[in-house]
C-alpha cells in the first residue's frame, strides 16, 4: 500500500517534469528555428553585399574581409546564446524539482533540499 502510493507521488512528480521538459523542448526549437533564419539572412546579406560592393568597386578585400569577420563572431554568439539558453531552463527545471516537497509538505514531513535566495554568487572562477 505505501509502495502504491509513493509510486503516485514520484509519477504526480513526474507529470511536472515532462510539462516542463516539453515546453523546453519547444522553445529550444524556435529558437533554433529564429537562429537558422538569422543566419540563413546574413549569409544573403554577405552574398548581396559583396557582390554589389565588388562590382560597382566600393568594397575592398580588407573591408570584406572585416565584414564577414563581424558576421562570423554574430553568429557564434548567437549559437552560444542557443546553447546557454537551454541550459539555463534545465536548471530551472532541476531547481523546482530539488524543492519539490510532495503532498506531505503540509504535515511538515518533508523539507527542500535546498534554499534559493535572490542573489546569484560565483566563487573560485578562473579563465585558462
Amino acid at each position: 500500500n505505501n509502495q502504491h502510493r509513493e509510486v503516485e507521488r514520484y509519477d504526480r512528480a513526474l507529470q511536472h517534469v515532462e510539462t516542463h521538459s516539453t515546453d523546453l523542448e519547444q522553445s529550444k526549437y524556435c529558437l533554433n528555428l529564429a537562429q537558422r533564419s538569422v543566419w540563413c539572412m546574413l549569409s544573403i546579406a554577405i552574398i548581396t553585399s559583396a557582390t554589389f560592393g565588388f562590382l560597382s568597386r566600393k568594397m575592398t578585400t580588407e573591408e570584406l574581409a572585416f565584414f564577414i569577420g563581424v558576421i562570423a563572431i554574430l553568429v557564434k554568439s548567437l549559437d552560444n546564446f542557443g546553447f546557454m539558453y537551454g541550459k539555463y531552463q534545465a536548471a530551472l527545471i532541476n531547481m523546482r524539482l530539488a524543492n519539490f516537497r510532495g503532498e506531505d509538505s503540509s504535515a511538515g514531513l518533508a523539507r527542500p533540499l535546498y534554499r534559493f535566495s535572490n542573489n546569484i554568487c560565483v566563487r573560485g572562477l578562473t579563465l585558462r
